[in-house]
C-alpha cells in the first residue's frame, strides 16, 4: 500500500454500519466512506436489496482496498476508486441477478441518456454568440 492510500478499519467500520438503522445516517456514511458524492445509486441499491448485502459489499470493498485495490479491466496501470470497486462488486455479485441490477442502474443510465441528447441538441443549434451580440 502506497502512502497515499489509507488502510481503513474494516471491523470499526462494519460495526458502525450495522449498529445505524436510519436509512438517511446508512446512505450518508457509507457515501462518505466511499468518497461518492452521488447517493442516488446508494439509495436505490438499498430499496432493491437488504441492508446486509451492502454491508457484506462495502467490507468486501475495504478488503480489497487495504490489500492493495483494484486494477481497472481495461487499463492494468490504474487502479479503480473505493467507489469504483464497490460499484464493480455490486454489478459483479452472484447474489443479485441481471434485471435487479438493470433496476439498480436504471436511474443512472437514464441520466446519462438524456445528458447525451442533450448534448446532441445543442450541437445542432447555430449558436454564436459573437455575432449576435454585435
Amino acid at each position: 500500500m502506497s502512502e497515499n492510500e489509507k488502510p481503513y478499519n474494516v471491523d470499526l467500520i462494519i460495526k458502525k454500519c450495522d449498529s445505524i438503522e436510519n436509512k438517511a445516517e446508512l446512505i450518508n456514511y457509507i457515501s462518505q466512506i466511499l468518497e461518492e458524492k452521488k447517493k442516488d445509486f446508494l439509495y436505490q441499491l438499498y430499496a432493491l436489496t437488504k441492508k446486509d448485502f451492502i454491508i457484506k459489499t462495502l467490507e468486501k470493498t475495504l478488503n480489497i482496498m487495504n490489500s492493495g485495490g483494484m486494477v481497472k479491466l481495461d487499463d492494468n496501470k490504474n487502479k479503480r476508486s473505493i467507489g469504483g470497486t464497490f460499484i464493480y462488486l455490486v454489478k459483479t455479485s452472484d447474489s443479485i441477478n441481471e434485471d435487479l441490477i438493470k433496476k439498480i442502474f436504471w436511474r443512472n443510465n437514464k441520466k446519462k441518456k438524456m445528458k447525451r441528447k442533450f448534448y446532441k441538441s445543442l450541437d445542432k443549434l447555430d449558436i454564436n454568440t459573437e455575432n449576435k451580440l454585435q
